[in-house]
């Protein structure tokens, strides 16, 4: 058995790697453009025709400053994370929910995240015959190659979706061990009759796919985005729900929060009445 290394194997982490810090760029950049639109908003104020008690009142001009960020953030990042990455982030967020559901439905818990989180998972679930598939997102975790392989032979191969998963998983557990092969899963896909089987398989495709584009530095976004019309409205403003709204929270609230300070400090200071 493959010893475990310290951490995931590096073939399998470069993908959620660079699709994290894609979202991140974007995120800070909307966040930049936003706060920029809203300070203009408030000087515009101050400089304007309207009377001083106005143009200087500090909550009038914190009032201001608001609207203004909370408009413009809301539209940068619904521009910024439009077309092909909210493509690409509607099929990831899917295929994720709907993984998370099934693990839910036959283990009670959630799929596991990080090497540690997968080894406690082997340890309680680790023995069950019917859970090949998610034993073997476990063990890759691990590091536990060898294992892998070898928990490929326990698969069911009754369905055409189950005969999908081990070509499928048979050619991601090479992939992280270091072998460039060809990806020959889409006669698996193609098989696949159920339709909601058949959107599971399209994303699977597009996600191997896509790690293979990243370790080699192809084009990993479009091919995440190309499962976005086999996954249909089973996707639709997850990106929104699960992605955009609580950013837009979060960033709504650093910024009310040190803006707020800000004002009060110029008020301190005199600008602001």
């Amino acid at each position: 058995m493959t010893a475990a290394p310290a951490g995931p194997p590096a073939r399998n982490s470069v993908l959620p790697a660079l699709l994290s810090q894609e979202v991140q760029r974007r995120t800070r950049r909307a966040f930049l453009i936003a706060l920029g639109i809203g300070l203009l908003a408030v000087f515009a104020l101050g400089a304007s025709f309207l009377p001083m008690t106005l143009s200087a009142d500090l909550l009038i001009s914190y009032g201001v400053f608001l609207a203004v960020y909370a408009v413009a953030l809301a539209l940068v990042l619904l521009r910024d994370f439009g077309h092909e990455l909210g493509d690409a982030l509607a099929v990831v967020i899917w295929a994720r929910l709907d993984a998370e559901e099934h693990s839910k439905r036959l283990t009670r818990a959630k799929i596991p995240v990080g090497q540690a989180a997968a080894a406690a998972w082997l340890k309680r679930h680790g023995g069950d015959p019917g859970l090949a598939p998610h034993r073997v997102v476990a063990q890759i975790l691990t590091g536990d190659l060898d294992g892998a392989r070898a928990t490929l032979g326990d698969y069911p191969t009754t369905t055409p979706y189950q005969r999908f998963e081990l070509t499928s998983d048979r050619w991601f557990v090479d992939f992280v061990s270091g072998v460039d092969a060809p990806l020959t899963v889409e006669a698996a896909a193609e098989e696949v009759v159920d339709p909601e089987d058949r959107a599971r398989a399209a994303a699977s495709v597009a996600t191997l796919r896509a790690h293979a584009l990243a370790a080699s530095g192809g084009n990993w976004l479009q091919a995440l985005a190309s499962a976005r019309a086999a996954v249909g409205d089973r996707a639709n403003m997850l990106v929104v729900s699960r992605m955009l709204m609580p950013t837009w929270t979060i960033y709504m609230a650093s910024a009310a929060l040190l803006i707020g300070i800000a004002l009060l400090v110029g008020r301190a200071a005199g600008v602001w009445r």
